[in-house]
């Protein structure tokens, strides 16, 4: 149960920093990333997860993460 809180607390003080400032674009990504990552694997919140792909593939397009965040939008059925 612990370890959910602390995922989920991650996830909302990410979320937090990501809205709250404009940071250098590789930064940004990183978390994006992260935090993505923490909705699908860790807080199994599909919804989320989807909603947050969508717009990370919109804002940074085929950066680094790219490959992993479409294999994790095709693993969780977002197109669906």
């Amino acid at each position: 149960q612990r370890h959910r809180g602390a995922h989920a607390e991650a996830a909302r003080e990410l979320a937090e920093a990501l809205r709250a400032g404009r940071w250098p674009r590789a930064t940004a990504e990183v978390w994006s990333y992260e935090l993505g990552t923490l909705y699908a694997d860790e807080l199994d919140d599909r919804a989320a997860a989807c909603a947050h792909w969508r717009v990370h593939l919109r804002r940074f397009g085929d950066g680094p993460y790219a490959a992993s965040v479409r294999a994790s939008v095709q693993q969780l059925g977002c197109e669906r």
